[in-house]
C-alpha cells in the first residue's frame, strides 16, 4: 500500500517537480527491495523450521 501511495505521488509530481518524483521512485525501489529481502528471509526461516522474531515474542 505504501508503494502504491508513493508511486501515485511520483506520478503527480512528475511534471511539476521532477527531482521529487525521481527521489520518490528511488524510495519505492528501496522499499520494494527491502520487503523482498524480508519476505525471502521469512520464507527461508519457515523452511528451516525456525521461528521469526515476532513468533518468539508470542509464546
Amino acid at each position: 500500500m505504501i508503494i502504491t501511495l508513493l508511486g501515485t505521488l511520483a506520478i503527480i509530481f512528475s511534471e511539476s517537480r521532477p527531482l521529487i518524483s525521481t527521489l520518490l521512485i528511488v524510495v519505492i525501489i528501496t522499499v520494494a527491495f527491502v520487503n523482498m529481502l524480508y519476505l525471502q528471509q521469512l520464507s527461508n526461516d519457515k523452511k528451516q523450521g525456525k521461528k521469526s522474531e515476532l513468533q518468539k515474542g508470542k509464546k
